[in-house]
Parts: structure tokens; sequence; C-alpha cells
């Protein structure tokens, strides 16, 4: 199974507000879960998956459920922007996080990258995903 954590940062003290719900996509399933617990200690509840696939499907079941998709550009079924022009397409105001190995500049070699993704060069600190993060659902 393609999941990894489904479960991350479901625990939630009563009377507290409901978290924002945040899809992560790597086809590295020890990042795919570092990111999910990284964005639970941040304040997010995350679903993660290692296959674009079935991340796309539990997408499509509750589009609207998801604030932020934080997704690897490099993955073996389709890219990242190709994962997250499909994600728009049921969620336009979905906020993105786009991670990768390759400098910004090398991954917009397939063209000029949607000024509303933020963009995170591996490897990436805690702090550059918690205020690439805050400043997508600070509204």
């Amino acid at each position: 199974m393609s999941e990894v954590s489904g479960k991350a940062g479901t625990s939630q003290q009563q009377g507290s507000q409901p978290r924002k719900r945040i899809i992560v996509v790597d086809d590295e399933p020890a990042l795919a879960e570092l990111l999910a617990e990284m964005t639970h200690e941040i304040g997010f509840e995350a679903d993660s998956f290692t296959a674009p696939s079935q991340a796309l499907h539990a997408f499509a079941q509750n589009p609207n459920m998801y604030s932020v998709a934080i997704c690897d550009q490099t993955m073996p079924e389709i890219s990242g922007l190709e994962l997250i022009e499909q994600m728009r397409r049921l969620n336009p105001s979905l906020g993105v996080i786009l991670c990768s190995g390759y400098t910004r500049r090398a991954t917009e070699q397939s063209g000029e990258l949607d000024p509303t993704i933020r963009f995170l060069n591996k490897p990436y600190t805690f702090e550059m995903l918690r205020e690439a993060l805050l400043s997508l659902t600070s509204t």
C-alpha cells in the first residue's frame, strides 16, 4: 500500500479548533512520513502518500478538505507539477509547496512556475517548511 501515514497529527485537544489538512506526496516513504510529522508539529493534519495516483484518488474524494499540497517534483508516475495541475482542477484555491533536489531554475525548464507555488529546495529546514506553510494558510 502506498499511503504512508494518514494518521499523522490525528490527535486533537478537546475544544481546540480543527487543524487544517494537508496532503503530502513523496515517492520516498521516509520523506513522506517525516514531512507528515513535521507538518503535525507545525499544527496541521496530514495524509501522506508515496504514489501520486493514490494521492490523487484520495484527494478527488474530497478536494476541499485539503488546504495545502506538499509534493516532490520528481516521482516515477508523474511529476509534482503534473500532480498539482490535476489537483488544482478539483480545488483551484489549493495552496502548493513543491519540493525538489534540483534548483528552482532546473525545475522550471519545462516552463515558469506559477507564482502561487512555494518552492522548497531539498534539503530544507523545519523553519523553511513552517514559513512556507504558514504563508499559504494565514488567511
